[in-house]
C-alpha cells in the first residue's frame, strides 16, 4: 500500500487523480497483453520467453505495489529458467516447469483481477472506461 500512496501523492491537488489512474490503467492494460503473450509462450513450451515475461510483469506489478502478482511472477521467472518454484534448485524436467508456470499464471491472473476490482472501487471508476 505504501507504493500506491506514493503514486497518489503525485496527483498533488488533483481531485480526479488523473496521474494515478493513468498509471494503474496502464498497468492493467499491459498485464492483459503480457498474460496473453504468456499463454502463447506456454502453448509453445518457450521457457525462456516465459521467464522474460515473468520478469517484465514482475517489475510492472511491483511498481504499483501488487505484491501477490509480483510473487507469482517471480516464480514464473524462476521456472522459466528451469529452476524449481522456490528457486532453490535446478529443475531438469521441462514439463514440470511448464505445469508449474501454468498454475502460477492462473494465480497471477486471479490476483491481478482481484487487485483491479479493489482499485476500481478505490478510484470509484471503471478502469476499462479509459481504454
Amino acid at each position: 500500500m505504501a507504493i500506491l500512496e506514493q503514486i497518489l501523492e503525485m496527483d498533488e491537488e488533483d481531485q480526479e487523480r488523473a496521474f494515478s489512474k493513468s498509471v494503474v490503467h496502464d498497468f492493467f492494460r499491459q498485464a492483459e497483453i503480457c498474460f496473453a503473450d504468456m499463454k502463447v509462450a506456454l502453448e509453445q513450451g518457450n521457457l525462456s520467453k516465459l521467464s522474460w515475461l515473468g520478469n517484465f510483469l514482475r517489475d510492472s506489478s511491483v511498481s504499483i505495489g501488487l505484491t501477490k502478482v509480483n510473487d507469482c511472477c517471480v516464480k514464473i521467472q524462476s521456472m522459466g529458467q528451469r529452476r524449481n518454484e522456490d528457486d532453490s534448485a535446478d529443475e531438469p524436467d521441462e514439463k514440470k516447469c511448464l505445469t508449474g508456470i501454468k498454475a502460477m499464471l492462473e494465480k497471477a491472473e486471479l490476483e491481478c483481477a482481484t487487485s483491479a476490482l479493489i482499485l476500481k472501487e478505490f478510484f470509484s471508476d471503471e478502469l476499462e472506461a479509459n481504454q
